[in-house]
């Protein structure tokens, strides 16, 4: 048996050897965690605790932010259970416009970098539009980088910011 498995083993110089991950982020700036708990993560658990091969489902809820992780049987079919995910968020009762997202299909060991943007002379606004506009522009363009995930920073009063110098209030 050992031989067998040792044979199908990926080969890489990190060999990825974890059961399919699924991760679930909603962003909700400006409202407390249970306020986030019981609106946004407690209706999207429901929704997803029936998921096939799903072996748990682990959550936290901070201020602003739902953050869901699904871990499933070893051998489940990776894009099958990202699918199941995509289908049960969107019949979860959630408040109107908040969007869930799913993180991209990695390894959960990829977390690679963190990083905190910090100025005396910029506002939280202005630090946001560039982590936007600029950093992570940069980030995702590296090979080899599957996201880059922001959290923080303050965002303008627009329905539409095409680009960093156009927040401006709309009509």
């Amino acid at each position: 048996m050992g031989r067998v498995v040792f044979q199908k083993l990926p080969i890489d110089a990190y060999p990825d050897l974890s059961p399919p991950h699924v991760e679930l982020i909603t962003q909700w700036p400006g409202h407390a965690s249970e306020e986030v708990e019981r609106l946004v993560t407690i209706p999207l658990e429901v929704e997803l605790n029936g998921i096939p091969r799903l072996e748990s489902l682990r959550s936290i809820s901070l201020y602003g932010l739902s953050f869901i992780a699904m871990n499933f049987e070893y051998g489940a079919d990776p894009y099958f259970v990202r699918e199941q995910t995509f289908e049960r968020m969107a019949n979860a009762q959630m408040p109107a416009g908040l969007v869930p997202s799913l993180s991209p299909l990695y390894s959960p060991s990829g977390l690679i970098y963190r990083y905190v943007l910090q100025s005396s002379d910029r506002s939280p606004q202005d630090l946001k539009v560039i982590e936007e506009w600029v950093l992570e522009r940069h980030y995702r363009s590296i090979q080899g980088v599957a996201d880059d995930s922001g959290f923080g920073g303050t965002t303008c009063n627009t329905r539409c910011c095409s680009t960093p110098t156009s927040c401006s209030p709309m009509a």
